[in-house]
């Protein structure tokens, strides 16, 4: 990911990502405490937080359970989805999204169109320094 989209150019966008995203980690984290299943009820929201101002990069938040449609593939699993507008090699804007799952990696089928997607899967550890 790093080659198509330079850290010089979105580092920015990633720390405001994580930030942004932090709330829905925390409460699927406290779900999985509590009752060890993933939050299913939070299908019904199209995005965690609205409206997303224009001059973030951090344009929707999902907690997702089940299976979706993201950038013209099918994703299937228990993930929060981050869509991040970030800047590529050859500084133009791309939506990217990016995938942070805990137990099972999802599953992408891709579908056959002519739009280019990226995603950046990440196993999300939060406490894992703490012994």
């Amino acid at each position: 990911l790093n080659d198509m989209f330079p850290s010089i150019y979105n580092e920015t966008c990633y720390e405001e990502a994580y930030r942004l995203a932090e709330n829905a980690m925390q409460t699927v984290e406290e779900q999985y405490a509590i009752s060890k299943t993933w939050p299913i009820h939070f299908m019904l929201l199209d995005s965690w937080f609205e409206p997303s101002p224009d001059y973030f990069c951090t344009k929707n938040i999902r907690i997702v359970n089940g299976e979706d449609e993201i950038g013209g593939d099918i994703v299937e699993g228990e993930f929060i989805q981050v869509d991040v507008e970030l800047t590529n090699a050859d500084q133009e804007m791309e939506m990217v999204s990016i995938l942070v799952y805990y137990d099972l990696e999802p599953t992408i089928t891709p579908v056959l169109t002519r739009a280019r997607c990226c995603r950046r899967k990440c196993r999300h550890r939060r406490y894992r320094r703490r012994r």
